[in-house]
C-alpha cells in the first residue's frame, strides 16, 4: 500500500512538472509569435506555423490566446491574406521581472 501511495505521488509530481514545461513552451511560443509579427509585418498561417514548427491548428489556438490577452492581431482571409499586428503595437519586455513576464499573457491551461 505504501508503495502505491509513493508511486501515485511520484506520478502526480511528474505530471505537474510536465504541465509546467508545457506551459513554459507555450509562453515561449507566444512571445516568438509576437516577435515574428513585429519583425515581418505580414505572414500567412502556413508561414508562421513553419517558422514556429507547430501545426496550423496550434497556431490558430495561439493567435486566439494572444487576442484574448489583448494583443492586437489582425487576420485577413483569402488569397494574399495573413496575420499582422496593428502598426502602433510593440511589445517591449526589457526591464520586466520574472513575475511580470509570467503574467504577461493569460494562458488558459486550466480551461483545457
Amino acid at each position: 500500500m505504501t508503495l502505491f501511495v509513493r508511486d501515485c505521488c511520484y506520478t502526480e509530481r511528474r505530471l505537474r512538472v510536465w504541465q509546467q514545461r508545457r506551459t513554459s513552451l507555450k509562453f515561449d511560443r507566444l512571445l516568438a509569435l509576437v516577435f515574428l509579427l513585429q519583425r515581418y509585418p505580414h505572414l500567412t498561417a502556413r508561414e508562421l506555423a513553419a517558422r514556429l514548427q507547430v501545426s496550423e491548428r496550434t497556431l490558430y489556438r495561439d493567435i486566439n490566446d494572444l487576442s484574448l490577452a489583448g494583443v492586437p492581431i489582425y487576420g485577413e482571409g483569402g488569397p494574399g491574406g495573413g496575420y499582422t499586428l496593428l502598426p502602433d503595437y510593440h511589445l517591449h519586455i526589457a526591464g520586466l521581472n520574472e513575475e511580470e513576464l509570467s503574467t504577461l499573457f493569460s494562458l488558459k491551461a486550466k480551461d483545457r
